[in-house]
């Protein structure tokens, strides 16, 4: 079984503000998002004994997948991130941080 998760809510995503690899915080209700992560995974995982974790080095990223690993309560062990770059987003150069309408300008 796999799941993919992408990160909650952050505070360029309210902004509507393009990002890729620049980094943009998880806003309060990212935060919760993780957290509701977490407790759907205890319920997928009960009957999983071996998983592994795999995350980009972003670190909204990192942030989002750290309150999930801590909130597992199905797990007898948090479980060690795997980062790899190959989960990053797409960089979006110049235009990272800027809006859509700024864009088009």
């Amino acid at each position: 079984m796999i799941i993919i998760v992408r990160h909650g809510q952050t505070l360029w995503n309210v902004l509507k503000k393009l990002q890729g690899h620049k980094n943009s915080k998880l806003t309060e209700k990212g935060k919760l998002q993780a957290f509701k992560v977490a407790k759907f995974l205890d319920q997928k995982i009960k009957k999983i004994e071996d998983f592994e974790i795999y995350s980009s080095p972003i670190k909204r990223v990192v942030d989002y997948t750290n309150v999930i690993n801590s909130k597992l309560r199905n797990t007898k062990i948090k479980k060690k991130i795997i980062y790899s770059n190959y989960l990053k987003e797409h960089n979006f150069g110049k235009w990272e941080g800027k809006s859509i309408k700024e864009i088009k300008k």
